[in-house]
């Protein structure tokens, strides 16, 4: 091979090396998660965004930011991170709505009539309002709740998680407070094989001393 000749494919094979790299790196932010909404009453603005690792990492995660009247209220906080074997969060939650003027859902379309799905009753017992608790009722739905008042309830219905194929439901929380401490992430997991007969109902109580959460038909798993 002529010298000529091998300058010419070292540089050919450099230029596919870099070309593969280039795709590599534009695949890698394809598809990245981002929405920006408003509640029905135009009192919340959230921005949440997907930030990917390196391919070698996997890591990725979703962070937001809700403004109220245009004043921030919530910054950079963690709404789902995964690993490389996890789901990004749009495979998960490839759909978004308002559930009421305060409360954001996550998941996929919801067209079961009301009758059909799980209640979640949610009470702020303590004496601060809750900035917003992220709740998550199985793998495929999670809310965000702004601004919980003290002593207040209000309830979710969620997709009903039968014991079709699945030996357990799931519930889990985590949140922050005004005056800027953490409600620690908890999560509650319930026997439901054989045992699922139609709507369940669970109920998340926060208080100064934690959070308990607990199910009204079924016994929670060790």
């Amino acid at each position: 091979m002529s010298k000529r000749l091998a300058l010419i494919v070292s540089l050919v094979c450099l230029c596919t090396i870099a070309l593969v790299i280039s795709l590599a790196l534009q695949a890698s932010g394809q598809g990245r998660f981002e929405l920006l909404t408003i509640s029905p009453d135009t009192t919340y603005q959230v921005h949440c965004k997907e930030e990917v690792g390196t391919q070698a990492s996997g890591h990725h995660e979703v962070r937001f930011e809700v403004r109220k009247e245009k004043r921030l209220i919530i910054e950079n906080e963690v709404l789902y991170e995964g690993g490389y074997y996890d789901n990004r969060f749009s495979e998960l939650f490839p759909d978004h709505s308002w559930v009421s003027s305060s409360v954001l859902r996550f998941g996929r379309k919801d067209r079961l009539p009301l009758s059909q799905h799980d209640e979640v009753i949610v009470a702020n017992e303590t004496d601060q309002t809750l900035t917003y608790l992220r709740l998550n009722a199985g793998k495929y739905e999670a809310f965000l709740l702004f601004e919980v008042q003290p002593k207040s309830c209000l309830t979710l219905n969620v997709q009903p998680q039968s014991d079709e194929g699945r030996d357990s439901s799931y519930i889990g929380c985590k949140g922050r407070f005004d005056d800027g401490n953490s409600v620690a992430g908890v999560a509650g997991n319930f026997g439901v094989r054989g045992r699922y007969r139609g709507r369940a109902h669970y109920a998340v109580k926060i208080t100064n001393k934690g959070v308990l959460i607990s199910s009204q038909e079924f016994e929670a798993l060790p």
